[in-house]
């Protein structure tokens, strides 16, 4: 049966807001509610390599250290669930538009670079082995459809029907990253991330090139949100096809959907000039794809009932839900200015939370209706 994941990797700090979360008006403590109520049995967890600026500042967006992935780890396995570690290989966010290297890496040449991260990922996962966590998967990458630490890692053109150059050197990190779990963590399966979830030849052109190169991995995880990907059918196609071809099973290791376009919080938005939906559209670079499902309570419950529908029929074995936790909160955003300098954004705001609207948790806390569908027994019996 496909087993259903969480990904709270923010949770440390929003513990510093005391956020309440309900459940038809009753307090809940969300982490063992989605364990015990719901059924879910996977958490994932990110790694970044330093979140802190030269004077020991946070980057926020969770400030996911080594550290602090430990304390999560520990809490998650106490309740039961499983766990799968998502390396970023940055220090701060790590996305199809931004694979920003570590800054111990920055002026090293590509081979420094893969013996860093063969390092790297060594040295942290014999941390984990040490504090007594075990690892069902391991992420080596996170949404890489691009590449990943650029420029060394980058993969571009791709004209005329060529494939992009770069491959070669993607692999290289690649190879030494999975040899690193392989070594460390033997019993953990790999898995390889891309995001555009609908972008069946690209994602057939990546697959195809990591293959041929002899890159050891075990699963391929994707990223599927509809405003930003495309369409449930051209979801199924890809799938299908990389299941065809590749014959690997496939998580989706991230989803989520709007429960509203309206902000959190209108005058702060007003005085921002920005707005949830806004946001969404500023990071899809102003090419949002309209969803077949409303951004209403409604249209995110059936946004997750088809979904696991979906993926149910096509035999994905795992479905994770991108920070369900994350309210609104004065304590956590995206980023905190220290983050800001370090990804070369624009400070023009610190913590704004422009997740908020994705939910399972509404404005004030309580569970929104998906919550309903997001458990084991709907999964079962869909």
């Amino acid at each position: 049966m496909m087993r259903l994941g969480i990904d709270a990797s923010t949770q440390l700090d929003l513990d510093e807001g005391h956020p309440i979360y309900t459940y038809h008006g009753e307090k809940i403590e969300p982490w063992s509610f989605l364990r015990d109520h719901n059924g879910v049995a996977l958490m994932r967890l990110r790694i970044w390599n330093d979140p802190y600026d030269e004077n020991g500042r946070p980057y926020g967006g969770g400030t996911n250290s080594v550290a602090r992935f430990i304390v999560l780890a520990k809490r998650a396995l106490a309740l039961g669930y499983s766990l799968l570690l998502d390396f970023h290989y940055s220090d701060f966010w790590a996305d199809p538009g931004k694979q920003n290297p570590p800054k111990a890496w920055r002026n090293l040449s590509l081979e420094e670079t893969v013996n860093a991260l063969y390092e790297y990922t060594r040295k942290t996962l014999l941390e984990i082995k040490a504090a007594g966590i075990p690892l069902e998967a391991v992420q080596v990458g996170n949404e890489i459809t691009n590449g990943m630490v650029w420029p060394h890692g980058r993969l571009l053109g791709g004209q005329d029907g060529l494939p992009r150059k770069g491959y070669d050197s993607l692999a290289a990190m690649l190879k030494v990253g999975c040899q690193a779990v392989r070594e460390i963590s033997p019993e953990s399966k790999i898995v390889l991330h891309l995001e555009k979830a609908c972008a069946k030849a690209i994602h057939e052109e990546w697959v195809r090139e990591i293959s041929s190169r002899g890159v050891d991995f075990d699963l391929i995880g994707l990223s599927y949100y509809p405003f930003w990907h495309g369409s449930p059918v051209e979801l199924e196609e890809n799938i299908r096809n990389l299941q065809a071809k590749f014959h690997k099973p496939i998580w989706v290791v991230e989803a989520g959907h709007p429960f509203t376009d309206e902000p959190y919080d209108p005058e702060e938005a007003k005085k921002l000039f920005i707005s949830n939906t806004e946001a969404v559209k500023e990071y899809a670079g102003n090419t949002v794809i309209p969803s077949p499902f409303a951004y209403t309570k409604q249209g995110q419950r059936d946004y997750f009932a088809f979904l696991i529908r979906l993926l149910k029929r096509l035999d994905v074995e795992a479905l994770f839900y991108w920070e369900p936790f994350w309210v609104p909160s004065s304590h956590l955003g995206w980023a905190k200015v220290p983050g800001m300098i370090y990804e070369g954004q624009e400070v023009t705001r610190e913590d704004l939370n422009e997740w908020a609207n994705q939910c399972l948790f509404d404005y004030q806390g309580e569970a929104t209706p998906a919550l309903d569908v997001f458990t084991a027994e709907f999964v079962a019996n869909s």
